[in-house]
């Protein structure tokens, strides 16, 4: 047995399954008279050729499809960090593909007689197996000439091509086999090829022989199709027969659902057995089973037939199938790209806990869960549709839309569609990015889509207006090229543009080589769909349709009406339309929430719609989720209920409620994992065990910055934007400022090399940092431009525009954006020169002064500000410096608590609130350390509002929780963050959103300031320098190992405090220094004062005087002492660092005792308090 079960090394349950199918098919072969002694003289040899195979197709059963080794997963997983991220994948991909492996079979009937042969081919001279697909020989002289001259007289088919059997004939040998009385086609659309049989065969060899069924293959490559063609095969004819039990599974389904499925599927294959007999087996089919956690208790089920350990004696006629993803890494190049982005990514890859083993989730095609080793042996590649397979199925879907009177009959129409779609599918399978992993389902949208604009010639009215455009496009062509045929300028038919503007929605929409997809695809196009003039009257249909649909919408002036606004409006229109789920997938300012909100307000049925088109369309509920770490599934679930809610007892003809998952892809990394449950929630709209019914089938729209993976996507439409070209940004730039044609004139000579420049910043500044400035920060830039020019009603000056500049481009240290626009606009323009007293204010403070207060006083659109610092330096500064000089109110601080019962939802909702009552009350709002929000704000911080009785509102709110929030004019918004929290952790997509700056002390200081706090660091510098001696030889001692807490703003906040204190004197530069110096050493170390320094002798004694007699540094009582007595400090806030542990609980007496002046004295650990209410309520009634 070890040698005849093609397994090296086999395992023990390798060996029993080679065991079990080669026993089965033994007692068949004792039982068959062909194989007896009495007919051995009429077929010479046929005993042993039988045996021969049949020890053939054993090792064929329990050959392992996967790489895999002895040792555990789990274990494997967690090997050395050493171990290479490939090698541990490959544990788990497929080593032998049902493709590249030939599948002869031999199948006793069910009548114990007769043999059924499927995908033979042996030579009549040599006796040779030949494989038909790729010519190889399988085995040498398997058949004597004899036995093969004899098989043939009593026509056994020993070189059939299956294929070209008639399908009733096809379905009559596999009835033989499985054992069903009445054969009969349940489903004659489905294609049944040689392929298609041997796995049903195989899975239902799997049945009989007691080998758990696991099949692996990529979604929409037909497994579940398989199995209900399978199941359906067995039904009486014209009965319908519950005997396939599909479970969806996905990362929320708990061991609880799967026991709670197995014990209904067993009560529902007694129930088809009691009313149909012994021989109707029922199947359980687990889909994309490894996509749970709770995998071990399928494989408990399947192969140790337990539940929890308890045993589990299944009814013998349910069979139980499980369904895995592949495991495989995205491409290096596409991560390195998407972790360059940076795009929505809210946790870092490498910290992410959402792994398989090391390998980060996100970084797999499928997110998929480690399979227990036991299943490992068991799983068997199910393989792909391959192009001819794929071609008859594609062939038999339009069949059935032509048959359905959906799209007409025309001669030809049907072989054109085909060849055109097939085209289609090989192109999208041959890139290398999200794009490849497509499936039938592509084909049945591609022709939903074709139907739905082929309905739209009923009335004209878009058609026309495609028609009007395009004529006048013509008449201009053919003035510019006369020598244009007639042919070249003849419009498409309806069919024909119908069918070419549905590849623009379910193919064209995702790809990014868009023009070699048209090239390809339009040599496909013939009678009775002809394309007179090729690729480029593809992409004039496209483009026309959306320019159709953007001029039947009213967005605001200022708003450029560019390919991605166009594309991304066209996309929702249809998609909402036909309730097919859509992922827009794009960088920051791809005009993404900007066309949900456009398409919301046009979409309003045939008594809201302001236009004539979108009149005829459905009338729309849109019902937003904010994804962000903080999503449940629940509240998704609950997003779609509600939305199914609105469609009950509606005409579901005219009425559309639509999901928008907002920045789903924010959500990928949360611990909830929220988006496992929409699988079945995009096919079905219900989940598990829910009745489905036509209203709980509800659009969707997801909005993300990069792509989900293949398993949620291939469940929609993607369609991706990507860094828009020169041209695209020029035509932009254009549309923004379309307004005013003078102004426009002023601006014209800027718009080329303001886009070339961008695009220098924007390499530059993605090389070193992600992709830390985006298309809104372009978009800002040419809007102040505009209100510059607009204000002066003369041509820009340079400071105007290095105004712009820094205000758009700044917060990055490494790239210098002013050097690439004066390199560009040097051409137009003087990028020198004194200022104008007109000039506005280029110092970093004018800066963010002009953000605060200039939208006010100059009523223009200001982008809210982000203040990148240092150690929040900055909090201080605001509070001191720049609303100082305002006589409106103080700015309101919300800071974020790191207490642990802080971080959950019911606080971010309280944060929230705040932030709406000052958003309807006009005050500024100063958040810092409120990572976990941020996202709630997207909308607002989009500044796209809705209009209403002169008010603008925007939504404000996380997951459901939203609320259109009014908007007061002089509301202004202020992030304060740590720059290297920015650098690293913030969502690019919130960078982008926001303007950003350095908000240092440096940043505030006058020259003398600067010059003195550039000294005192000299000095704490030198104070600092001592070599001191190290294990690995020497080392130079930092400032910061000698002044605790020392950062690069010490020196300029001593020196702006002690100005400030001495702001009623006249004080010496020498005093400043000096009382900068003591103020310093207060955060000395003890040690520093005995080791060296480069301070001459004298500075370092005077030093050391100060520290030791005039200072309080014995103890914390000697310090609080000489505060509270010798001070006589009202108030102290102080930060004592020290090596351990320095209060005891019993410490208030002992500190009573010795500071005799504080009368009450309570010691609070920060770790007792559960929130920051409750630290606050104590501290305040101590």
């Amino acid at each position: 047995m070890l040698q005849r079960c093609g397994v090296i090394d086999p395992s023990w349950s390798e060996l029993h399954h080679f065991v079990m199918f080669l026993n089965t098919q033994l007692v068949e072969f004792e039982q068959n008279h062909f194989v007896s002694a009495e007919v051995a003289g009429d077929l010479p040899g046929f005993a042993t050729f039988v045996l021969r195979f049949l020890l053939q197709m054993s090792k064929d059963f329990a050959s392992r499809s996967l790489t895999i080794s002895e040792e555990t997963p789990r274990l494997v997983l967690a090997e050395s960090e050493d171990e290479d991220v490939d090698h541990l994948l490959y544990r788990f991909t497929l080593r032998r593909t049902w493709e590249n492996s030939p599948h002869p079979y031999l199948f006793f009937n069910s009548d114990h007689q007769t043999f059924t042969f499927l995908g033979f081919y042996i030579e009549k001279g040599s006796g040779n197996m030949i494989d038909r697909t790729s010519g190889n020989v399988l085995e040498k002289a398997i058949m004597p000439k004899n036995l093969h001259t004899a098989l043939t007289r009593n026509r056994v088919p020993l070189q059939e091509n299956f294929d070209d059997l008639d399908r009733s004939e096809k379905i009559w040998k596999v009835c033989n086999v499985m054992n069903i009385k009445i054969p009969y086609d349940p489903d004659d659309t489905y294609e049944l090829t040689t392929d298609n049989i041997k796995k049903m065969l195989a899975i239902y060899m799997r049945f009989r022989c007691g080998i758990p069924a696991i099949i692996m293959g990529e979604t929409g490559c037909g497994k579940t199709r398989l199995v209900k063609f399978m199941c359906a095969l067995q039904s009486p004819p014209g009965v319908e027969v519950n005997n396939m039990l599909l479970m969806k599974v996905h990362g929320g389904i708990t061991k609880g659902d799967i026991v709670r499925k197995v014990h209904s599927a067993e009560e529902k294959a007694k129930e088809n057995v009691e009313k149909y007999g012994a021989d109707m087996f029922t199947i359980l089919f687990f889909d994309e089973a490894n996509t749970t956690e709770a995998i071990g208790i399928i494989k408990e089920i399947m192969c140790d037939k337990s539940i929890c350990g308890e045993p589990l004696k299944l009814f013998q006629n349910l069979k139980i199938i499980a369904a895995c993803n592949p495991y495989r890494k995205h491409p290096d190049a596409l991560i390195q790209k998407l972790e360059q982005a940076g795009l929505g990514y809210h946790v870092d890859a490498d910290e992410t806990k959402d792994r398989l083993g090391r390998v980060p989730m996100r970084r797999l095609v499928y997110r998929v869960q480690p399979l227990p080793q036991s299943l490992l042996p068991l799983v068997w590649d199910f393989g792909q549709l391959n192009t001819e397979v794929e071609n008859l199925y594609i062939r038999q879907m339009v069949k059935r839309y032509v048959h359905d009177g959906k799209l007409p009959n025309k001669p030809g129409f049907v072989n054109v569609t085909t060849q055109i779609l097939t085209v289609s599918q090989r192109f999208m399978r041959d890139q290398k990015n999200e794009c490849s992993y497509v499936s039938l389902r592509d084909v049945e949208r591609v022709l939903l889509v074709t139907t739905w604009f082929y309905g739209q010639t009923t009335n004209r009215l878009l058609f026309n207006e495609m028609d009007r455009k395009l004529s006048v496009a013509n008449e201009y062509e053919s003035v510019v090229v006369e020598d244009a045929t007639a042919d070249e300028n003849q419009a498409l038919d309806d069919l024909t543009r119908s069918l070419v503007l549905a590849l623009g929605v379910c193919y064209h929409a995702c790809l990014k080589s868009r023009a070699e997809y048209r090239a390809t695809v339009a040599g496909a196009f013939s009678d009775p769909c002809p394309l007179h003039r090729g690729a480029v009257q593809i992409l004039e249909e496209i483009e026309c349709c959306q320019d159709v649909f953007l001029e039947h919408v009213s967005p605001e002036t200022t708003i450029a009406r560019n390919n991605a606004l166009k594309e991304n409006v066209f996309m929702m229109v249809v998609c909402i339309e036909l309730r097919i789920p859509l992922f827009l997938i794009g960088k920051p300012g791809s005009s993404k929430s900007l066309a949900k909100t456009i398409v919301a307000d046009a979409m309003q049925g045939h008594s809201g719609a302001k236009s004539p088109l979108f009149k005829q369309l459905k009338q729309v509920q849109m019902v937003s989720y904010q994804c962000s770490p903080l999503s449940t599934p629940d509240g998704i679930v609950g997003t779609f209920n509600q939305c199914s809610q609105f469609q009950k007892e509606k005409d579901l003809n005219r009425f559309v409620s639509v999901v928008v998952l907002d920045e789903v892809g924010l959500a990928e990394d949360s611990p909830r994992m929220p988006l496992k449950t929409l699988h079945p929630l995009l096919e079905d709209g219900c989940q598990g065990e829910e009745k489905q019914e036509p209203h709980k089938k509800v659009a969707f729209i997801g909005i993300s910055n990069w792509a989900l993976d293949p398993a949620k996507m291939n469940r929609g439409i993607l369609v991706q934007r990507e860094v828009p070209d020169i041209e695209e940004l020029q035509n932009t730039a254009r549309g923004i400022c379309q307004m005013n044609k003078d102004i426009r004139a002023f601006i014209e000579p800027l718009i080329k090399p303001l886009s070339q420049a961008y695009l220098d910043v924007f390499r530059e500044a993605s090389s070193q940092k992600r992709e830390f400035y985006g298309l809104r920060d372009f978009y800002s830039l040419l809007k102040m431009i505009y209100s510059f020019v607009d204000k002066s009603k003369q041509p820009l000056t340079w400071f105007e525009l290095l105004h712009a500049i820094k205000r758009n481009f700044g917060g990055l240290e490494l790239v210098n954006p002013e050097k690439y626009f004066k390199h560009h606009l040097r051409p137009v323009m003087h990028c020198s020169g004194p200022p104008k007293v007109s000039d506005p204010d280029c110092s970093p403070q004018g800066l963010i002064e002009a953000c605060l207060f200039d939208s006010v006083k100059l009523k223009t659109e200001s982008r809210y500000l982000l203040l990148l610092t240092d150690n929040y330096g900055a909090f201080s500064i605001i509070q001191q410096q720049l609303f100082s000089k305002t006589s409106g109110p103080r700015p309101v601080i919300i800071f974020g608590s790191s207490f642990r019962s802080d971080q959950e939802y019911t606080q971010v909702c309280r944060n929230i609130h705040r932030i709406k009552v000052n958003m309807e009350t006009g005050n500024t709002v100063v958040l810092l350390n409120l990572e976990n929000l941020y996202e709630s704000l997207y909308d607002a911080l989009n500044q796209y509002y809705v209009h209403f009785g002169g008010i603008d509102y925007v939504d404000l709110g996380l997951g459901t929780h939203r609320v259109k929030c009014p908007v007061h004019k002089k509301f202004r918004l202020i992030v304060v963050a740590e720059k290297q929290t920015v650098y690293n952790k913030f969502p690019i997509p919130l960078i982008n959103r926001l303007e950003k700056h350095f908000l240092t002390v440096h940043t505030i200081l006058n020259g003398r300031q600067m010059k003195l706090a550039t000294e005192l660091h000299d000095w704490a510098k030198q104070f600092a320098s001592h070599e001191v001696p190290n294990t690995r030889g020497k080392k130079q001692r930092q400032v910061g190992d000698v002044f605790i807490g020392f950062h690069e703003d010490t020196c300029a906040s001593i020196t702006l405090h002690v100005f400030k204190r001495n702001a009623e004197y006249n004080i010496s530069d020498q005093d400043v220094l000096e009382e900068g110096k003591q103020l310093l050493i207060w955060c000395a170390t003890p040690e520093s004062f005995v080791s060296g320094n480069l301070l001459d002798k004298a500075e370092r004694d005077r030093m050391a005087r100060c520290y030791n007699k005039r200072q309080a540094h014995n103890s914390f009582l000697h310090y609080l002492s000489y505060q509270m007595e010798t001070l006589k400090c009202k108030e102290l806030f102080a930060q004592i660092t020290c090596h351990s542990k320095m209060l005891p609980n019993n410490f208030d007496k002992v500190i009573l005792e010795g500071v005799p002046c504080l009368h009450k004295v309570e010691l609070l650990s920060l770790s007792a308090f559960d929130t920051e209410q409750q630290f606050s309520n104590r501290v305040k009634y101590v």
